[in-house]
């Protein structure tokens, strides 16, 4: 039987919606969504949270969460917010949705809502092993003058290996009040049990009904899912704290004579991709004492990146990382900004000769824009080039805790250094930029100096 113990990794998308226009905002969805997020977290799920999201940042964050998305994991997706059926198919409301009844719904809703067949469709694409969706957002303060679609959910048959779960019966909608007076009814039943060890997911909803109709009294709320689930499916196990399949008696007889250092230093000790599985398990995953980790000049590649993002993802007391030289790669870099995008205890990062790329930066970038810890990051010698760049300069428009940024001996162009100059006019942290040796000429020097310029008016 599936269980998650033969996951590779378990990952969530987490979204909570408070804010509408035109008197539409609703009160727990920010609470449940970060609470799960929480929860899920406890036992061992990434999470990517977004709160309050727009139509644009909820995509942002869903490509980039679909794109991570490997064969061997668990995936769980969560809406709370307002959702709407039109012609039979659901639609996901943002905080931007707001249809102002000229013309018919059906043709707003459609280019301004987000197709819950799109993002099962996306999913089904990772051919992931089991998914789960978890839809709270049959809301009834969505207004229906005028419109053609039809009050809460429509039905959804769950494709291979996936459940689907909706908060209320299909055609029906709840309302948006509390019994606890932080989380909406469906919320609360769920982080009751979602979390229980050894416990089926089915039977965990079944639990989840219970709860929901006993509070509401006399069925008038009642939770619906559809299954395709072959196997029983257990999102919590009772032993978690299993040490890694890969062993390496060398490398944990070490870490085991060092583990309770706040300083630890395995520079060119020739570390494989393998070998981060037994690092981030017995330095990153609990560890309370590590505050600096040196893997400089290792064989990690992105294998090893990936492990480490994991790791990161959760830890709380590592504020020092060196990674340079190892190889990542385009993708280690994305597995590193997926880390970024939740880690808020990390404050400088080193990632100097990783045959970083523009599309390794993209995933920095978009790390930058949401991290509030990394005061210092170092990009040099990698193979970043304009586009890059300006993913950068955007993150830096956005970034308020980024103090030093290193770029030397990239490729660089005066395109680039205009978008950094323009960065820096808007940008009040950064104290450090550091772009020696790149292709830049006097017109992009030029581009830079005003920046700095109208950057210490």
């Amino acid at each position: 039987m599936a269980s998650s113990v033969g996951y590779k990794r378990k990952r969530g998308l987490v979204i909570g919606i408070n804010q509408y226009p035109a008197g539409r905002s609703l009160q727990y969805c920010i609470n449940d969504a970060i609470d799960l997020a929480n929860t899920l977290q406890n036992i061992g799920f990434q999470i990517t949270l977004g709160l309050d999201c727009n139509r644009n940042d909820f995509l942002d964050k869903a490509n980039i969460f679909i794109k991570t998305i490997e064969p061997d994991d668990l995936v769980l997706f969560y809406f709370a917010g307002h959702g709407k059926q039109n012609e039979d198919e659901n639609y996901l409301l943002l905080s931007d949705y707001n249809y102002d009844h000229r013309g018919h719904e059906s043709d707003y809703i459609v280019t301004n809502g987000i197709n819950v067949h799109y993002i099962m469709n996306e999913i089904k694409k990772k051919k992931c092993r089991t998914t789960i969706y978890l839809f709270d957002c049959c809301r009834s303060k969505i207004r229906t003058r005028g419109s053609d679609s039809k009050q809460g959910l429509s039905p959804v048959n769950a494709p291979d290996q996936t459940l689907v779960v909706f908060a209320c019966a299909p055609g029906k909608t709840l309302l948006d009040e509390t019994k606890n007076n932080k989380n909406g009814i469906f919320m609360q039943n769920v982080l009751k049990h979602i979390s229980a060890p050894n416990k089926d997911i089915e039977e965990v909803m079944r639990k989840v009904a219970d709860g929901v109709n006993q509070q509401r009294g006399g069925g008038s709320q009642w939770p619906y899912w559809s299954s395709s689930l072959m196997d029983k499916v257990y999102l919590a196990t009772s032993n978690n704290q299993e040490s890694p399949p890969y062993q390496n008696p060398e490398l944990e007889q070490m870490i085991s004579k060092i583990k309770n250092e706040s300083s630890i230093t395995f520079d060119d000790k020739k570390l494989t991709g393998d070998d981060m599985e037994i690092v981030a398990y017995y330095l990153l995953k609990d560890n309370t004492t590590l505050t600096k980790l040196n893997l400089y000049e290792n064989q990690i590649g992105d294998k090893g990146a990936q492990y480490l993002g994991e790791a990161l993802q959760n830890n709380k007391v590592l504020t020092i990382l060196n990674f340079s030289s190892n190889r990542i790669g385009d993708k280690g870099a994305q597995y590193l900004g997926e880390a970024l995008h939740n880690n808020k205890a990390l404050t400088e990062l080193e990632l100097c000769e990783n045959q970083i790329g523009d599309k390794g930066t993209q995933y920095l970038g978009e790390a930058l824009k949401k991290n509030t810890a990394l005061a210092k990051l170092n990009l040099s010698s990698n193979q970043i080039g304009d586009k890059g760049t300006q993913y950068l300069g955007e993150a830096l428009h956005n970034n308020k805790t980024l103090t030093e940024l290193f770029l030397c001996s990239n490729r660089i162009g005066d395109k680039g250094a205009q978008y950094l100059g323009e960065a820096l006019q808007k940008n009040t942290t950064l104290t450090e930029l550091a772009i020696s040796d790149n292709q830049i000429g006097d017109e992009g020097l030029e581009c830079v100096g005003e920046g700095l310029k109208k950057n210490s008016e």
